[in-house]
């Protein structure tokens, strides 16, 4: 019975971590950062990582793909994108030269 009663107890602290910090949300979204992660981004040639995604993010983000998707996609492959900039270069790249930007 006291493995039953762990068990129990288990269960209702995850539920209530689940509450209090978005557990359940925040593993999807790691989900699909992973997912994207080893499906496009881990063999992506450096000229399609050594740039400012950021500043691309700005400049073209705002196309009607992004809209129709709500952005959500492509924030994600952003932030896939800025997690392997850090994994490469142990950082992310800013570029502070305008109209300096790459094409996706």
């Amino acid at each position: 019975m006291a493995i039953t009663d762990d068990v129990m107890r288990k269960k209702k602290l995850d539920k209530i971590a689940d509450r209090l910090h978005n557990v359940s949300e925040i593993t999807k979204i790691m989900n699909e950062i992973l997912t994207d992660y080893v499906e496009q981004v881990s063999t992506m040639e450096e000229k399609h990582i050594k740039y400012d995604r950021s500043n691309w993010m700005r400049v073209h983000g705002s196309t009607d793909d992004y809209k129709r998707y709500d952005g959500y996609e492509a924030d994600l492959h952003t932030i896939t994108i800025l997690i392997e900039q850090i994994r490469r270069y142990g950082k992310i790249i800013y570029d502070d030269k305008p109209n300096n930007v790459k094409l996706d």
